[in-house]
């Protein structure tokens, strides 16, 4: 693929003289220029771009309030468009970093005939890359040789990381635990409170008037109607938001864990809402 956009100038690590976007290719090798050195674009970088989009795309999805198959099979299909984005500002911001393949073509002899092994040290012209490389290894050659733009690299790869695992951890435990995280109470000035049971939804209004509620569960959009009395906590069965009766009480927890976006109406007309994650 050529590049063909707007791209923070990178270096052939050979020569050291810029090379023009117009003659790199990602996924293939190219030949620099200047030296004729044949080159590849680091691998730790591609890698890199390819992680970062796998985690936004799955984040994104996740954001957007899918769970289960839809949050896999939207995650995997968003992965290229998301990497093609990644990758475009990437390359505007950061310069991207070149390799030698270790290629006798091209590489021996520069434009004026003046020998490049003679001039050039045998480390610049052939880094081989190992054909397995553990994610440590990976995570360190992103800033090697260090520089400014590697370590906001690593940086938001951590950050990135931290917030896949931690959004995962949480479905793994309330997968475990039903009474992890299943508490929620509203805004300042809503004071509404729930606890998420087992086949139930306890409300607690803490108001001194009676409201009348609606509230949707998770991204299925499970409705239910019901009023709450004032200062009193009312437990709401979950077969209020599944009036056919089709769905497992385990799948009705799951989407009150997700989100409940709850709507509360007083004799006065004031409406108060939120959403209760």
């Amino acid at each position: 693929m050529a590049i063909l956009v707007p791209a923070a100038p990178a270096a052939c690590p050979v020569c050291r003289e810029d090379v023009a976007w117009r003659y790199v290719r990602f996924g293939r090798t190219f030949v620099c220029p200047s030296c004729l050195a044949r080159l590849t674009v680091r691998g730790a970088y591609r890698r890199t771009i390819a992680f970062a989009a796998i985690m936004i795309a799955f984040l994104l999805a996740y954001a957007a309030g899918l769970r289960g198959w839809w949050l896999l099979v939207v995650g995997y299909v968003a992965v290229i468009p998301v990497q093609t984005v990644v990758l475009l500002i990437t390359l505007r911001l950061f310069s991207a970093q070149f390799e030698p393949t270790g290629d006798v073509r091209d590489i021996l002899y520069d434009t004026n005939g003046h020998s490049i092994v003679e001039t050039t040290a045998a480390a610049d012209l052939a880094q081989p890359t190992p054909a397995h490389v553990r994610l440590g290894q990976l995570f360190m050659d992103i800033n090697q040789p260090p520089t400014v733009e590697g370590y906001a690299l690593q940086a938001g790869i951590v950050a990135m990381t931290i917030g896949l695992v931690w959004m995962l951890s949480v479905l793994l435990l309330r997968s475990i635990s039903p009474d992890f995280d299943a508490r929620r109470s509203g805004p300042t000035g809503f004071p509404v409170s729930v606890t998420i049971g087992r086949a139930s939804l306890v409300f607690t209004n803490g108001s001194d008037v009676r409201w009348r509620c609606r509230a949707e569960l998770g991204s299925e959009r499970l409705f239910g109607a019901f009023s709450l009395e004032a200062g009193t906590t009312t437990p709401i069965a979950f077969t209020v938001f599944d009036p056919p009766g089709g769905l497992d009480d385990a799948r009705i927890r799951r989407a009150a864990q997700d989100r409940i976006r709850l709507v509360c109406d007083e004799p006065s007309g004031i409406s108060h809402s939120a959403n209760l994650r």
